[in-house]
């Protein structure tokens, strides 16, 4: 997240960010925001990733051989069902026929993550962060899938974005430079 929010404090020195980690209900940062809310809003897309699979070394080596058939049976650490991420993955293992143990539904991706470097079982995390996934915890990535996609959105009120800070963030979504 911190690669997501940098370029605000880049674009708008002083700037002073809150951020908070909540079920989609309250944040609604991994999909649009839905129609049904009663104020208007623009849901603005920052990035959108494919999905990697993670695991410590030895389970990693063993699930990579044949994956992703080798994730049937395979002890899983999963994001909770309100989020497009476990949705998604769910219609990604019904598609290939997988039928993983789930091991832990866990809300908050950083403890999620951490039962994940403790071997607890394999994990999802977006492709967008492999190199930090990976370089910080000792896990190692064995696979992963396009099919699976996580996407990060800002809600705003404004269709134009004029906050600097906030006309950064999204830009990156764009591939344009803030």
């Amino acid at each position: 997240m911190h690669r997501l929010l940098r370029p605000a404090f880049d674009q708008a020195p002083g700037v002073r960010m809150i951020v908070h980690e909540d079920k989609l209900g309250w944040l609604l940062a991994d999909a649009p925001a839905p129609a049904s809310l009663h104020v208007r809003t623009y849901s603005h897309l920052v990035v959108e990733s494919g999905v990697s699979f993670f695991a410590v070394p030895e389970r990693a080596a063993a699930l990579k051989r044949r994956f992703p058939p080798s994730l049937h049976g395979a002890p899983m650490l999963l994001p909770t069902g309100n989020t497009s991420l476990r949705r998604g993955l769910d219609a990604w293992f019904a598609a290939q026929e997988i039928v993983p143990v789930v091991v832990a539904e866990i809300d908050d991706s950083a403890v999620l993550k951490i039962f994940g470097v403790e071997g607890l079982g394999a994990f999802a995390a977006p492709t967008l962060v492999d190199q930090d996934v990976t370089r910080r915890s000792g896990v190692r990535r064995f696979g992963g899938t396009e099919a699976v996609r996580e996407s990060v959105y800002a809600i705003t009120v404004e269709r134009q974005i004029t906050n600097p800070a906030v006309r950064a963030i999204t830009q990156l979504g764009a591939g344009k430079k803030p």
